[in-house]
Protein backbone atom coordinates (compact mmCIF):
# COMPACT_ATOMS: atom_id res chain seq x y z
CA UNK A 1 0.00 0.00 0.00
CA UNK A 2 1.16 3.47 -1.25
CA UNK A 3 1.64 6.55 1.17
CA UNK A 4 -0.95 7.98 -0.96
CA UNK A 5 -3.42 5.58 -0.58
CA UNK A 6 -3.08 5.20 3.18
CA UNK A 7 -3.51 8.41 3.68
CA UNK A 8 -6.83 8.70 1.25
CA UNK A 9 -7.88 6.42 3.20
CA UNK A 10 -6.90 7.96 6.76
CA UNK A 11 -9.17 10.74 5.87
CA UNK A 12 -12.13 8.95 4.30
CA UNK A 13 -11.90 7.09 7.69
CA UNK A 14 -11.66 10.31 10.03
CA UNK A 15 -15.08 11.82 7.59
CA UNK A 16 -16.71 8.92 8.11
CA UNK A 17 -16.47 8.24 12.01
CA UNK A 18 -17.53 11.70 12.66
CA UNK A 19 -21.24 11.92 12.93
CA UNK A 20 -22.94 13.99 10.84
CA UNK A 21 -24.64 16.38 13.44
CA UNK A 22 -21.59 18.36 13.93
CA UNK A 23 -21.89 19.47 10.27
CA UNK A 24 -25.04 20.39 10.91
CA UNK A 25 -24.85 22.57 13.74
CA UNK A 26 -25.39 26.38 14.11
CA UNK A 27 -24.14 28.37 16.50
CA UNK A 28 -26.08 29.16 19.29
CA UNK A 29 -28.65 32.77 19.29
CA UNK A 30 -27.82 34.73 22.56
CA UNK A 31 -29.68 37.11 23.23
CA UNK A 32 -27.17 40.60 22.41
CA UNK A 33 -28.39 43.58 24.62
CA UNK A 34 -27.44 41.08 27.14
CA UNK A 35 -24.02 41.17 25.89
CA UNK A 36 -24.12 44.54 25.85
CA UNK A 37 -25.21 44.95 29.52
CA UNK A 38 -22.69 42.55 30.54
CA UNK A 39 -20.20 45.21 29.73
CA UNK A 40 -18.90 47.32 32.61
CA UNK A 41 -19.26 50.78 33.19
CA UNK A 42 -16.51 52.90 32.34
CA UNK A 43 -15.78 50.51 29.39
CA UNK A 44 -14.45 52.36 25.99
CA UNK A 45 -17.28 51.80 23.89
CA UNK A 46 -18.56 53.03 20.26
CA UNK A 47 -22.22 52.85 19.04
CA UNK A 48 -23.36 52.76 15.95
CA UNK A 49 -27.23 53.68 15.43
CA UNK A 50 -29.64 52.40 12.34
CA UNK A 51 -29.08 55.97 11.05
CA UNK A 52 -25.68 55.86 10.54
CA UNK A 53 -25.08 57.82 13.73
CA UNK A 54 -21.80 56.96 16.01
CA UNK A 55 -21.69 57.58 19.49
CA UNK A 56 -18.07 56.81 21.00
CA UNK A 57 -17.18 57.26 24.64
CA UNK A 58 -16.71 55.13 27.81
CA UNK A 59 -20.30 53.45 28.87
CA UNK A 60 -22.00 55.02 31.15
CA UNK A 61 -24.60 52.66 32.02
CA UNK A 62 -27.33 50.01 30.35
CA UNK A 63 -30.81 49.57 31.02
CA UNK A 64 -33.53 47.23 29.18
CA UNK A 65 -34.40 50.30 26.71
CA UNK A 66 -31.52 52.53 26.90
CA UNK A 67 -27.41 52.96 26.10
CA UNK A 68 -25.77 56.09 27.97
CA UNK A 69 -22.69 56.71 26.60
CA UNK A 70 -20.31 59.49 28.21
CA UNK A 71 -18.16 61.60 26.08
CA UNK A 72 -16.57 65.32 26.15
CA UNK A 73 -17.97 65.89 29.49
CA UNK A 74 -21.89 65.05 28.12
CA UNK A 75 -24.40 61.95 27.66
CA UNK A 76 -25.82 60.72 24.92
CA UNK A 77 -28.53 58.09 25.51
CA UNK A 78 -29.11 55.62 22.50
CA UNK A 79 -32.18 53.48 22.36
CA UNK A 80 -32.00 49.83 22.18
CA UNK A 81 -34.33 49.97 18.96
CA UNK A 82 -32.24 52.51 17.68
CA UNK A 83 -29.03 50.56 17.83
CA UNK A 84 -27.51 48.45 15.04
CA UNK A 85 -23.74 47.59 16.75
CA UNK A 86 -21.90 48.63 19.85
CA UNK A 87 -17.96 47.96 19.42
CA UNK A 88 -15.69 47.58 22.76
CA UNK A 89 -12.45 50.34 22.15
CA UNK A 90 -10.87 49.73 25.23
CA UNK A 91 -9.12 45.90 24.42
CA UNK A 92 -5.97 45.25 25.25
CA UNK A 93 -2.64 46.16 22.72
CA UNK A 94 -1.57 43.38 19.79
CA UNK A 95 1.77 44.96 19.68
CA UNK A 96 2.02 45.00 23.16
CA UNK A 97 0.68 41.38 23.49
CA UNK A 98 3.26 40.12 20.73
CA UNK A 99 6.06 42.38 22.27
CA UNK A 100 5.29 39.83 25.48
CA UNK A 101 5.17 37.01 23.89
CA UNK A 102 7.92 36.90 21.66
CA UNK A 103 10.43 38.15 24.61
CA UNK A 104 9.06 35.05 26.47
CA UNK A 105 9.69 32.71 23.09
CA UNK A 106 13.33 34.30 22.97
CA UNK A 107 14.16 33.97 26.90
CA UNK A 108 13.25 30.48 26.64
CA UNK A 109 15.21 29.99 23.08
CA UNK A 110 18.08 31.41 24.72
CA UNK A 111 17.68 29.14 27.79
CA UNK A 112 17.51 25.95 25.46
CA UNK A 113 20.91 27.52 23.50
CA UNK A 114 22.43 27.81 26.38
CA UNK A 115 21.83 24.39 28.30
CA UNK A 116 22.24 22.74 25.34
CA UNK A 117 25.50 24.73 23.70
CA UNK A 118 26.94 25.60 26.80
CA UNK A 119 27.31 21.63 28.48
CA UNK A 120 31.02 20.21 27.87
CA UNK A 121 31.34 18.02 24.74
CA UNK A 122 31.65 14.72 25.74
CA UNK A 123 35.30 13.06 26.66
CA UNK A 124 36.51 10.82 24.32
CA UNK A 125 39.63 8.89 24.93
CA UNK A 126 41.55 8.52 22.48
CA UNK A 127 45.39 7.61 23.01
CA UNK A 128 48.31 7.74 20.97
CA UNK A 129 50.61 5.14 20.47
Amino acid sequence: MTTRQLSLYLIVFALLTQPLMLFAQKSPVRDNWTSVKAIPAGAGIEVETKNGKTFEGKLDAVSDTVVTIAHNGKTDSVAMADVKKVFRTDGGSAGKSIAIWTAIGAGVGVGAGAAVLGRPAAATTRQRF
